[in-house]
């Protein structure tokens, strides 16, 4: 276990920075805590203790299993929680902006561009299934995020995969997993702005 302290040190930036040392995902830290604990943290309840959006910290039934995880003493993780809280108090956070939350969350492999279409060129079932994590991690944006934050960004991305779908080749498979795609992203668009 390692031990130390830093005079103030924050939980959110404890728990990335050592998770990043164990070369662990948010996903990784979300799955072992709960095979640990029984609670179900998801990935996004991970990255929200580590960006402290919203003042948002583990709750101290997580305390002792995250410190299994992260090979740290739940004492620390106690200190740190307990600055952390202290410092929201204060109204000292640390500002997230949404195209921070956006980009967290979107695939590691997937960049917030538009998406690449060439009218005529062939779509294939990467493509698809491509366009199906970015919709994934807009959905995992929307959860956080008030529905104006997301809305220009879900507006292009829908137009993007309408473009993709109509203005490229591919089979009748890839096609319907487009529309999937479309429709989620449609069904997202029409909850941010309605």
């Amino acid at each position: 276990m390692t031990d130390g302290n830093s005079s103030g040190e924050r939980i959110g930036e404890l728990i990335a920075s050592r998770r990043k040392y164990l070369g662990l995902s948010e996903e990784d830290v979300a799955r072992k805590l709960a095979d640990a604990s029984g609670y179900a943290p998801s990935r996004t309840d991970v990255w929200r203790w580590e960006t402290e959006y919203e003042g948002r910290t583990p709750g101290p039934q997580y305390l002792p299993y995250l410190a299994d995880v992260l090979e740290l003493d739940e004492s620390r993780l106690r200190r740190a929680r307990a600055a952390t809280k202290a410092a929201r108090r204060f109204k000292v956070t640390a500002p997230v902006s949404s195209a921070e939350v956006v980009a967290r969350l979107l695939p590691a492999d997937t960049e917030l561009s538009p998406l690449a279409t060439t009218t005529g060129a062939t779509v294939g079932a990467a493509d698809a299934e491509a366009l199906l994590r970015r919709v994934h991690g807009l959905r995992l944006a929307g959860d956080v995020l008030a529905g104006g934050d997301l809305v220009e960004t879900v507006v292009r991305e829908l137009r993007s995969a309408v473009r993709l779908h109509n203005d490229t080749c591919h089979s009748e498979a890839v096609g319907r997993r487009l529309l999937t795609g479309v429709g989620e992203l449609a069904q997202l668009a029409e909850r941010k702005t309605g």
